[in-house]
């Protein structure tokens, strides 16, 4: 009963926030739906349509994830716990989270509900005095050498342009192949095959 209660209380939170929060409203960039369940009978879908959040109950499309908890009571646990994102991989492996579909988007479902809890915000302050260009008045900005800009390397420099050239993202930029990069790598190769039911059999 509490879940059930929690993911309503999540759900009309989420469904309010996206269409009056511009931080939520930004994160929304895709069509589809999100169904938080568990295995003892509570279910709420989380529908993301045109930028707003929708919840309701039943069968719905478009599910790109599916996550389900063994008991109802563990999924009250994973979800408020302040280390939920570990406790879901934990989860994982213990057979007591299930997922189908696309894993990451649990990561981007916490996030999104527990930045609408005030005191799980980020505040950025901006810094005093913040620099629009450089500050002249401390006694070491006299030691400080400052060269003007250029867009291109001076001819003359010839460490700097042979040191540019190991660079592995300038080697990247002009079309070389990135070195370590791995090749038939299992989880590229074979995509994710979605766990049975027999996990809670």
């Amino acid at each position: 009963m509490l879940f059930r209660v929690l993911l309503w209380v999540v759900g009309v939170s989420l469904s309010l926030a996206s269409r009056f929060s511009p931080r939520v409203q930004s994160q929304l960039s895709r069509n589809m739906a999100i169904v938080i369940e568990s295995k003892d009978g509570v279910s709420r879908n989380f529908i993301v349509l045109d930028r707003r959040i929708y919840s309701s109950t039943g069968p719905v499309a478009n599910v790109v994830c599916r996550i389900c908890f063994r008991t109802g009571s563990i999924g009250v646990r994973v979800f408020l716990a302040s280390d939920a994102i570990g406790q879901i991989v934990d989860g994982f492996g213990s057979g007591d989270v299930k997922c189908d579909g696309q894993a990451a988007l649990v990561l981007w479902f916490y996030e999104l509900t527990m930045g609408l809890l005030p005191w799980r915000r980020i505040h950025r302050e901006a810094w005093p005095q913040s620099y629009i260009a450089p500050s002249t008045n401390l006694k070491a900005s006299s030691r400080i050498i400052r060269e003007p800009y250029s867009d291109t390397l001076d001819p003359a420099w010839s460490d700097a342009a042979l040191q540019r050239e190991k660079l592995e993202i300038w080697k990247v930029g002009v079309g070389a192949e990135p070195s370590g990069k791995p090749k038939n790598h299992k989880i590229v190769v074979y995509p994710m095959i979605e766990q049975s039911d027999s996990a809670y059999d």
